[in-house]
């Protein structure tokens, strides 16, 4: 009955596994399947234009995404060489500052060699029995006694209090008198 009422209608209903589809005017044969083979070009061919839109789009965010990286790499390549070159001038400062500490010690220890060496020659020069002898013919000095020696403790103090002036006398000093003719 449903082959009868299709007839009567001038309507075709294609049946398969899946729900009946509507063609209108179909006949059965080589049209149907070039329509049906056309029909899949088609959405073969949208299917194919859709990946291309889909890749091209993923190649701009990825030119997108490599320029950004590229940037940063740039910027952070700059940063290294930048700190690289800063290290290096300290160094060449901490090693200009060392050699410069290793003269000033050679220096003071010259120095102090100097001034020892000058020490002991003004030490040797002074002849002590010569001074003893000016002392007891021109100044008139003598050892003192055994009672005119005072003893006095010394405290643990870096400084001593001067309660009166020293007295100048007649201007020269007890070296001047020892070492003039």
């Amino acid at each position: 009955m449903n082959d009868n009422t299709n007839r009567n209608t001038n309507t075709t209903y294609m049946y398969g596994a899946t729900a009946p589809q509507y063609f209108p005017g179909y006949e059965p044969g080589e049209a149907y399947e070039e329509a049906l083979r056309e029909r899949r070009r088609e959405v073969q061919e949208e299917e194919r234009r859709r990946a291309l839109r889909r890749q091209r789009r993923i190649l701009e965010r990825e030119k997108r995404a490599s320029r950004m990286n590229m940037m940063v790499m740039c910027f952070a390549t700059a940063m290294v060489l930048g700190l690289c070159a800063a290290y290096i001038g300290l160094q060449s400062r901490l090693t200009a500052n060392k050699n410069q500490i290793a003269e000033l010690k050679t220096k003071v220890l010259n120095l102090t060699q100097e001034n020892d060496a000058r020490e002991k020659s003004i030490e040797t020069s002074v002849d002590l029995n010569d001074i003893r002898k000016k002392a007891m013919k021109n100044l008139g000095m003598v050892y003192p006694k055994e009672r005119q020696i005072k003893y006095y403790h010394i405290d643990n103090t870096d400084y001593m209090e001067q309660y009166k002036d020293i007295p100048s006398g007649n201007g020269k000093s007890i070296f001047g008198l020892l070492f003039s003719n």
